[in-house]
Order: C-alpha cells, then structure tokens, then sequence
C-alpha cells in the first residue's frame, strides 16, 4: 500500500530531513534529478542525442529541473534550458545547480534566460521537461506561465513532470487555468493527493515514485493516513475459503432492495454479492414485486414482504424482515428502495434497529437525509454507507462544490464523526475509516458510470463482510475488485458499450487476476 502525502506534509519531511536528520537539500534534490533522468531513460530508452527541452521556475522544483538537465547532458543528451526567472530570484538551492550547470564541464549546454518562443522554435525537442511549478503550487497560472505552459502542451514532445505537473494543485487536483499535460509524471518520495482527484488524472499521464534517499522515518513522522490501495494489498486481505465451506458459514447475505421499476438494482447488488463469493442470498423485496424479481432469479431466493399501493415496502413489512434478519451475517439495504414517506419510515427503523453489520446504499442513504445522526446509533455494529457525491451531499447538507474542494477531508470527517465506514463513490471512489485512515482507489474507469454499477458495489462488500472481512477491508477491497471488474469489462466491451451486468461478469476475471498477482 503507497503512502500519500499532501504538499504540506511533504514540505514538513523536507524540513525533518534537513534539520533532525542532516539530510542535506541539495542531496535530495540531487537524488531527485538522478532519479527523474533515470526514469526518463527507463521508459523512452537511451538519450545520447536526443533533444530536450528543461523549463525551470525559481524554486526548489526549478533547482530539480537544473541537476536533471546536467544529468541529461551526462547521458548524451542534447539539452536545452529555459530560465523563466532571472538567477537573483531563485531560490539558493536552485542557484547552486544553476551555478554547478554553468561551470562544470558537462559538454554543449544551451542556457536561455527567459522563455523565447523565436530561439526554441528552430529545434525538434524528442522530451519536455517541467521544472516550472512545485508542489506548493495553488491558484491560477498567469502571464507568461500561462503562455510557457500553453506552448509546452503544443508540441509533440513527451512531456514529463517533475514532482509535479505544473499548474496542478498537489492537494486537491484543481486546475484554475492551464497546466501541463505531462505523459510521465516523477514525483518525489511520495505520492500526492492531487494526482487523483478534481483534474489530476488528465494532467499527470503515468506516476512514477522517485526515490530521492528520503529518511523512511521523515515521512512515516508526517504521514497523513491516507494510501493508494494495489493489487498485493487486496490479494493479501482475500477471504479465505476452507474446504470444510458451505453455503451458510461463508455468508449468508439478506438484502432489503427494490421497488417498482427498480428490481434491476435490487438483483445486481444480491448476484454480484454471490459473484463475490457468498454462500446465500436472500432477496427482500415488496410483494407487489414478487413477479418481477422471480422471472429474473435463479440463485437469489426471493422473499416477498407488505408493499404499499405504490410498489415499495410498507411499515408492516418489518415483522418478515425481522425473521429473516436472525438468519443473516450481513444485511444489504437500500438498492432500488423508492423515497416514499412510509418506505422512509420503515428504512430509518430498520438503520437504528439491526443489530447486525450492515452495507447501506441508495435508498438506504436516501432515506437518512439530513439526519446522518441516525448512524451513531450503529456505532456497535460494523457499517458501510456508499453514497455518491450527490447522496452524500443530501446527507450532510454540504454542497457538492464544497465536498469536491476538499473531498479527501469531508469524506474523513465524516467516517470519523459517525463511526462507519464511508465509500465515497467517484473518479476515485475513496474510501474514509473511523480511524482516520482514508484508501483511494487505482482501478476503475468512466465506463462505470452507468445505472447499476453502485448497486453492484455494495453487493460485492457485503458479500466481503459475510466471508470475514472486517468492514474497512471489505470497502477497500470491494471497491478495488469492483473497479478491476469494471477495467476487464471495458477491454471486452469498451467503456461507451458496457453495463453495469458486464461488471458482474467480469468479477471472477477480477478475483483471478488478484489471485495471479
């Protein structure tokens, strides 16, 4: 699992490194220029020859890009520098590998002082390097940044980032103007927040993690509890699976879902959460629906409840429910549950009444609108709420502008007041535990935006908690399954021509490629 680190938690080991562990900046910044030429070369291959182009700003990221570009010249590049600040405005660092680039014999170096569109015009730049901007960085690019960075996406070069596209915020993704749109990004030590949501992943292309000798214990000293979750990590937390199984001591799963014209939503959430591996299902569905759900069942067992006039579940509904709640390990609530006033009713109830580990989704979280208060009564009982943005906005009564600003925050925040487990569906669908930790996602694609595709995710964490897993593992994994699940089905199907059942499909794909490491 990846360590994350904000900006300021990154500038915090920076300084730890310097003053406690007598780790000098110019060594790391020149470990992080060695390690941005070797990352070069690895994936485009030799440089002798090959033109590039370094484009340096003042500070500390523009003195990474000066050690890069002496590196570059080293290896037998042809290189370029562009300066897009006088030399008595650079940081001391950055004027120290300003001076080192000058002086040394390092063969032909081509220094221009600002950037001049006329002298770089007449060369064929092969990479781009983005020295510009840091990881400090916030705000809108201006003036002749703005015109640096529009002429740098313009060419054909590949163009790679050093720490940090320029013109990203690190923290929050956010891009205000312009900002480079690297095809390789080497960041430091450390992955930052930004590169995964708001706008990072259209701007940063491929990350890869420089090492730069940073102190482990500089960084573990400033962590953020907040990882990138990877395959070794799933494959190390699957449940396992006894020879002495049978379908009921792996996960006997109750799902309270669907309503009239919603039953879809209620059968993918119980036959992804079988797909995920658990032994029974048990489908509650309104009487009214019985029809509907039996001519689309084969493995789920449905079970018929009260049902108002309207095709939903009636209030009177909770005395069948409450039988079949005594059977179950984990309880699905919520997919394809209309919003009606008694149907609220009963669902409310039921979220403040089981006392058994619980995902809630859709309708369930529908339901707690504006009352997220009701969830503090399940403090003792492992539980899951998978709201998308707008859900989650309902639920808390913050904007969904003011969740995207700090998204990372809202979603902690909100798992840490309330004692649950918090997916929060999105690119990426981040995950937030009671103990401040929070989990962002690597797999998954736009092709998962379609209708169905939550109701299938919150049937593969159920099933997840039925066989073992504890409520965070289940969410981490669940999520990173469902969304290798949905990366298999748009290969198959691409992401305009696949469905949310395409997803289900694909999840024995998904369980074999984690298992094969």
């Amino acid at each position: 699992m990846q360590q994350i680190l904000t900006p300021g938690a990154m500038s915090a080991a920076d300084r730890a490194a310097a003053e406690t562990y007598a780790m000098p900046p110019l060594l790391l910044m020149e470990n992080a220029a060695r390690s941005v030429v070797d990352e070069i070369e690895r994936a485009y291959g030799s440089l002798a020859g090959a033109q590039v182009l370094v484009v340096c700003g003042k500070g500390n990221n523009g003195g990474d890009g000066l050690a890069a570009a002496r590196h570059l010249l080293m290896r037998g590049a042809v290189v370029t520098t562009v300066l897009m600040e006088p030399a008595s405005k650079m940081s001391a660092d950055a004027h120290a590998n300003l001076d080192i680039l000058k002086k040394g014999c390092y063969g032909a170096l081509t220094l221009v002082p600002s950037f001049n569109v006329a002298r770089l015009k007449k060369h064929a730049f092969r990479f781009i390097v983005d020295a510009v901007f840091g990881t400090s960085f916030h705000g809108a690019v201006k003036g002749k940044y703005l015109k640096a960075i529009e002429w740098m996406n313009a060419r054909s070069a590949a163009r790679i980032a050093i720490d940090v596209p320029s013109g990203l915020d690190a923290l929050t993704g956010a891009v205000e103007t312009v900002c480079v749109k690297a095809e390789c990004t080497v960041t430091l030590a450390a992955l930052k927040p930004g590169f995964f949501i708001g706008k990072g992943r259209m701007h940063t292309g491929r990350v890869a993690v420089a090492p730069i000798s940073m102190p482990p214990v500089a960084l573990q000293d400033h962590t953020c509890n907040l990882f990138l979750v990877e395959q070794e990590d799933v494959r190390r937390d699957m449940p396992s699976r006894p020879m002495t199984a049978h379908k009921y001591s792996i996960g006997k799963i109750l799902a309270i879902a669907g309503s009239r014209g919603l039953t879809g939503a209620a059968l993918m959430s119980s036959q992804s959460a079988l797909r995920t591996g658990a032994g029974a299902v048990i489908l509650c569905v309104p009487r009214s629906e019985l029809a509907a759900v039996t001519r689309r069942s084969l493995e789920v067992m449905p079970f018929p409840v009260a049902s108002t006039d309207e095709g939903s579940f009636a209030l009177e509904a909770v005395l069948d429910i409450s039988e079949k709640i005594k059977w179950a390990d984990v309880v699905l609530l919520g997919p394809g549950i209309a919003r009606q006033k008694e149907t609220d009713i009963l669902v409310r109830g039921l979220i403040t009444s089981i006392r058994k580990p619980m995902v809630i989704d859709a309708g369930g979280i529908t339901a707690m609108t504006g009352s997220p208060d009701l969830l503090l009564e399940r403090e003792e009982f492992p539980t899951v709420i998978t709201p998308h943005l707008g859900e989650f906005s309902r639920l808390t009564g913050i904007e969904p502008q003011a969740i995207e600003a700090d998204k990372i925050e809202a979603a902690r925040n909100f798992a840490v007041r309330y004692r649950v487990v918090l997916v929060l569906k999105g690119a990426p669908t981040i995950v937030a535990l009671p103990d401040r930790s929070v989990y962002i996602n690597a797999t998954g694609n736009a092709g998962m935006a379609t209708a169905g595709s939550g109701d299938v995710l919150a049937g593969v964490i159920a099933a997840l908690m039925g066989q073992g897993n504890d409520a965070g593992t289940a969410a981490r994994n669940g999520v990173y399954l469902h969304g290798l699940a949905g990366d298999l089905a748009a290969a198959e199907k691409t992401m305009h021509g696949m469905i949310a059942s395409d997803i289900i499909r694909h999840l024995a794909g998904a369980f074999r490629t984690v298992a094969a490491g």
